[in-house]
């Protein structure tokens, strides 16, 4: 069977426990359902990435697939890049994720990187995957950058190019035993995905960037027969999800909690949250909340200063931010409140706005 390898690059400032790999997991499950065999090599995992890479480097792969962000990991996904070309040179080496897709033209110039995928990858991949297995021309495919005799060509956006964010994850592409988490959430916790996009326009994200502004997600019965057969074969305690928008939807939010309840599921859940959602919610749906597990919420605070705050379109206002604050404290959730600092439109005083927020 054609085979397809996926790359998670390692860090150079590296996590105790990493997140599980779902951009990855997510492509591989979309490529794995076309047919092939996949195999996700995780660098901030693996004690030696390039031995493994080095092994599973055979006939029968179609593609070498590279996930980026912006930041350390890009040195080693070259580095890796270059590694598999000097031992299969006509194999692809295919770049996809944040990274890549904000910046398709200036990452496919590297000589090691052949094709970049531009947006939600599970599906091009798949179609990349069959193109080069049938020997097809793969240059019509939307949403992609190449190099055709040394110059870089960009394939239109397709808006309507079809995702499958709703479809199921493969937790099976990886050993989920090297990615429990032991923590204020619980001593056995796992990573979750529930949903992709987010519908806001913050000007410093990439997700509404990547996803129009747009949100898929899963239904809560789904969330919770996912949860209950972790429970059941892997003995979690807690989860960690990773959505970038958790509540956007608080009457899904309800409706697992009720699955939840229904299923006597004993689980405590990390999550983030805007904190123009939690500071208007009813004192009832903060209850449920804390009653079915939640227990920590992550809240992009950014800045105390407003002209900041209105400046990144965040939505919010500084005393939104304490009202979260109190509410957390009056519920019994554990709060945990993230800046920034440093934007080129910042002046000192608003700088020290966020240090007396921060200390408030």
């Amino acid at each position: 069977m054609a085979r397809i390898l996926l790359y998670n690059p390692r860090e150079k400032t590296r996590l105790r426990v990493p997140y599980l790999p779902f951009s990855l997991m997510t492509v591989g499950t979309a490529v794995k359902a076309a047919g092939f065999e996949v195999t996700v090599i995780d660098a901030r995992v693996e004690k030696n990435a390039k031995e493994l890479v080095s092994s599973l480097l055979t006939d029968d792969v179609l593609f070498f697939g590279i996930t980026l962000i912006t930041g350390s990991v890009i040195h080693d996904a070259l580095e890796m890049a270059r590694f598999v070309k000097t031992r299969k040179p006509d194999l692809k080496v295919i770049c996809g994720g944040v990274h890549a897709s904000l910046l398709p033209e200036q990452t496919v110039q590297y000589p090691e990187i052949d094709l970049v995928v531009i947006g939600p990858g599970e599906n091009i991949a798949a179609e990349l995957a069959l193109a080069f297995k049938n020997g097809q021309d793969f240059s019509k495919i939307p949403n992609i950058a190449y190099k055709k005799q040394g110059k870089v060509i960009l394939n239109p956006d397709n808006e309507t190019q079809k995702i499958a964010p709703e479809a199921a994850i493969d937790y099976s592409l990886v050993d989920l035993k090297k990615y429990f988490k032991t923590n204020a959430t619980g001593k056995r916790c796992l990573d979750y995905l529930s949903s992709r996009g987010c519908p806001h326009p913050c000007t410093y994200c990439a997700i509404s960037q990547l996803w129009k502004k747009r949100i898929f997600y899963y239904s809560s019965e789904k969330m919770a027969t996912d949860l209950e057969a972790f429970v059941k074969e892997l003995q979690i305690d807690s989860v960690h999800f990773l959505d970038d928008n958790f509540f956007v939807n608080p009457k899904r939010v309800e409706s697992f909690c009720d699955e939840i309840a229904k299923r006597n599921l004993k689980l405590r859940f990390w999550t983030m949250c805007r904190i123009q959602y939690f500071s208007q919610y009813s004192d009832a749906f903060l209850l449920k909340l804390k009653q079915t597990g939640f227990s920590t919420m992550n809240f992009g605070a950014e800045s105390g200063s407003q002209f900041i705050l209105d400046k990144i379109k965040k939505g919010i206002t500084v005393e939104q931010i304490l009202q979260t604050a109190r509410r957390c404290k009056q519920f019994g959730f554990r709060g945990q409140f993230s800046f920034m600092m440093g934007f080129p439109f910042e002046k000192e005083s608003d700088l020290e706005q966020t240090l007396k927020l921060i200390d408030d």
